[in-house]
């Protein structure tokens, strides 16, 4: 009875005492408050998961959507899982995406539905079962023929900061994507215009443009023309220099201004054909192509739109900086080269008509330099070199497809790409304006970005967008 009573004194004792109350409770009240904690943390790393998941989905699309109109079924279904595989961050908390392909020929899409399943630490010790995160992306795509102008800054800056070897990357993938994104033969026309303060033609010998060719014997070119040595440090008094027909090298510079007054109190009509990429009118002077010196050496030679993207691959990959910058004669030529009027031009000629999304012919240009305006064949400042450019985008955007009765389908869609870095860096003020839309205009800030930039702008190009 003893042992009884000492134990029951002892119990008694326990219940009564409130000696360590407050950490035994404490450390019950913690349990379902890191409970919560864990459970917080879980969520987070699946939504982080999820965005990664959607986003890899995202590209899966855009990349399949190249490859939809000519693979089957089955080839789209392992493409896809190999994408996802490559594109999913492997990760201890998700296990391998599940995908699903599925393409639809009659809409032209392309659509990835995936999952994974996320593994949550904390939940799994509070007895929650693992979760399962979903992403789903669609693509379509359309069977357009394409006229791509490529207009591309040779001058000295693009040396610095791998620059011009970023672009010549860019510009190999851009080529080879778009072989990739065509069927036949001829449903993809590329040009190339490598400019500095000029741009040049292939004037060798039996060359469409060389000095004994028809078009050096048009009367569309003139000779004799004087421009600035741009190699004089005393750009306005220096002498002006200029080619005849006989020595002539192939290089172009700006078309005629009209100027009114004098000095600087001159004004020029924005009307006319410098601020235009019109085809020049034999007898009409000021609408005439100017044969200047070529000035810088090396710059690559212009080369008209061609079925043989190879061959503006070449002449990409033999680019080398040097000179001053004159976006305007790039920007001019460009354009130009979409112009069957134009002896540069080999684009189709668009005729009235139903603007039909699925087989229209679509124009684009891309325009890309790292830096302000500098020289050209009337001036050294770049105010009054972005003003002629400010006329020539403005002309160009007024374009439209004559397919389009409301007027509202650009002729040209033109993308700008700005490299924002380094001294004297491109002006996004200027080349914004210069775009079809603020949203065609890209500012890069550093080399490595140049590739998918071009990416981007293909995707786009070859009618590839994200639907969901």
């Amino acid at each position: 009875m003893k042992i009884q009573r000492n134990v029951n004194s002892l119990v008694g004792h326990f219940l009564r005492s409130k000696k360590g109350n407050v950490s035994m409770f404490f450390g019950f009240g913690l349990i379902p408050i890191i409970g919560m904690a864990g459970a917080s943390i879980d969520y987070m790393t699946a939504t982080k998961l999820k965005t990664q998941l959607q986003s890899a989905a995202d590209s899966a699309a855009l990349s399949l959507a190249h490859e939809a109109r000519t693979s089957t079924a089955a080839q789209l279904q392992t493409l896809g899982q190999n994408y996802m595989n490559g594109a999913f961050p492997l990760s201890s908390q998700a296990s391998t995406p599940a995908v699903s392909i599925t393409g639809n020929t009659t809409d032209k899409t392309v659509t990835v539905q995936t999952s994974s399943v996320v593994k949550g630490f904390f939940s799994k010790l509070m007895g929650q079962q693992n979760s399962t995160i979903h992403a789903q992306a669609t693509a379509s795509y359309v069977l357009n023929k394409i006229e791509v102008a490529l207009v591309l800054d040779n001058t000295g800056s693009m040396a610095d900061y791998g620059k011009m070897t970023a672009l010549k990357t860019a510009v190999n993938n851009f080529i080879s994507g778009l072989e990739n994104s065509v069927i036949s033969n001829g449903d993809a026309k590329l040009s190339v215009t490598p400019f500095n303060s000029e741009v040049q033609l292939d004037n060798s010998s039996g060359s469409a443009f060389s000095n004994t060719s028809s078009f050096a014997n048009s009367g569309l070119i003139k000779y004799g023309t004087g421009v600035f040595d741009m190699n004089q440090w005393n750009y306005y008094n220096a002498p002006k220099i200029s080619t005849n027909q006989g020595n002539w090298q192939g290089c172009l510079a700006d078309r005629d201004q009209v100027t009114t007054g004098s000095g600087y109190n001159n004004t020029v009509d924005p009307n006319l054909w410098d601020a235009t990429a019109a085809a020049a009118v034999a007898g009409n002077s000021v609408s005439l192509y100017v044969a200047a010196p070529c000035q810088f050496s090396g710059l690559a030679k212009f080369a008209p739109l061609t079925t043989n993207l190879e061959s503006i691959r070449a002449i990409t990959n033999s680019m080398q900086p040097n000179g001053n910058t004159n976006i305007p004669i790039g920007y001019q030529m460009g354009l130009m080269s979409l112009n069957a009027t134009t002896p540069f031009g080999s684009g189709a000629s668009i005729p009235s008509g139903t603007l039909d999304p699925l087989t229209k012919i679509t124009k684009f240009m891309v325009l890309l330099t790292d830096g302000q305006n500098t020289m050209d064949r009337y001036y050294a400042d770049s105010g009054s070199i972005d003003a002629r450019l400010n006329n020539l985008c403005t002309w160009a955007k007024a374009q439209t497809d004559p397919r389009d009765t409301t007027g509202k389908t650009p002729l040209v869609t033109i993308f700008t790409i700005g490299l924002e870095m380094g001294q004297g860096a491109a002006d996004p003020a200027v080349l914004i304006p210069c775009a079809t839309d603020s949203g065609k205009y890209y500012g890069v800030q550093n080399s490595s970005q140049i590739d998918n930039v071009f990416k981007q702008i293909l995707n786009e190009i070859s009618a590839i967008r994200l639907k969901s």
